[in-house]
């Protein structure tokens, strides 16, 4: 099912100039040229310009590719943001619905399709949680794909839950829902918002005044701003910066498990995006050791998963077969390793490897 997604990549010339442009004039207005001079301002152009359509092209779509083939199917995307990735979607999907509720955003994705001649992809605005009503009229379901990237951590709780159990009943029989770059809010680094460790695992309170230990000027100037007006503006901000999600959001919203898991973000694609962390190991370890009915998908320090609904016609996908050692390797190991390998130990460090990894060859 791969398709050749090469000649859809956004390279230098007029298209990435007239969107750079639209994207200043629309998301930044009279600030663009001095934000544009700035490290933080030339990144972010580059990212929204460029950087996650190409991603979308080279990492994510070959990446759902390899369990679903898009071509022709109708995908609708939550969170469409400045329209990367549903442009991007929409080069090799038949239809594409993207909803966004920032309308500076929206004017920038309706004029990136018109720049890549994509007219196959639609952007409607909408900020009620009564959208998927709307939707069954403009985008009528049951629908073969949707799409949630880097959308669930920027939602509360109950928007959150209310997105996964809507999107799920949105789908036809065999298809999918695909959740991509979300951050995994169960590993120790916040390095989506604050940059700060351990800073999701503290209570609201402390978060609320710790967040000035954070490196990120922005962040802390954008905080502080919501804390002078009042607490509520403040928890406001951090929810809309990102605060990750966890396997506890998926197993509230759709109980039961009612899907099969087609990829879990362990595939090349993902782990070339993202690789896989220490922390990352640390919970595989954690989950492992303590025998945790947790799978595979939430596991990884940025989220990448592809759940598909049961087709009583069609078998069922096979269990993802991922098996992860619940011991962490110290630096004392890894100097006992290199010192077996540099004196031809070969036996030895065969032995404290097969440990480490928990005696399993499948580990991970």
């Amino acid at each position: 099912m791969q398709v050749d997604t090469n000649s859809f990549v956004l390279r230098d010339g007029p298209e990435l100039d007239a969107i750079r442009r639209i994207y200043m004039e629309h998301f930044y207005g009279e600030i663009a040229a001095d934000l544009a001079e700035t490290q933080d301002g030339k990144h972010d152009i580059e990212a929204n310009a460029r950087g996650r359509y190409n991603r979308t092209i080279t990492k994510v779509i070959p990446w759902i590719q390899r369990v679903f083939d898009l071509r022709g199917q109708r995908v609708l995307e939550i969170g469409s943001g400045t329209g990367s990735s549903g442009v991007a979607l929409a080069q090799v999907s038949g239809e594409v619905l993207g909803v966004e509720p920032k309308g500076r955003c929206l004017e920038v994705a309706r004029r990136r399709a018109e720049i890549m001649g994509r007219p196959n992809v639609r952007f409607v605005q909408d900020l009620s949680p009564k959208v998927f009503d709307r939707l069954r009229d403009e985008f009528p379901p049951p629908l073969d794909a949707v799409v949630l990237s880097a959308v669930l951590e920027h939602q509360t709780v109950p928007e959150r839950i209310q997105t996964l159990r809507l999107s799920w009943d949105c789908l036809r029989p065999g298809g999918i829902l695909v959740v991509a770059e979300s951050p995994n809010r169960l590993t120790y680094m916040d390095g989506h918002t604050s940059r700060l460790m351990f800073f999701d695992m503290l209570e609201e309170e402390l978060a609320l005044r710790a967040f000035r230990l954070s490196p990120r000027k922005a962040f802390v100037s954008d905080m502080q701003a919501c804390v002078d007006k009042s607490w509520q503006a403040a928890r406001e901000m951090w929810v809309r910066r990102g605060r990750g999600i966890c396997h506890y959001d998926f197993d509230v919203a759709l109980p039961g498990r009612p899907y099969e898991i087609l990829a879990d973000g362990y595939e090349p694609e993902p782990l070339e995006a993202f690789g896989v962390t220490y922390e990352e190991r640390l919970l595989q370890s954690c989950v492992a050791m303590n025998g945790l009915d947790v799978p595979s998908v939430f596991l990884r320090h940025t989220i990448y998963g592809i759940f598909r609904k049961p087709d009583p016609s069609r078998p069922t996908a096979p269990t993802l077969d991922r098996t992860f050692s619940p011991f962490i390797a110290t630096r004392d190991d890894l100097e006992l390793l290199a010192a077996l390998l540099a004196d031809d130990e070969h036996d030895k460090a065969k032995t404290l490897l097969d440990k480490l990894r928990g005696g399993d060859r499948r580990s991970c």
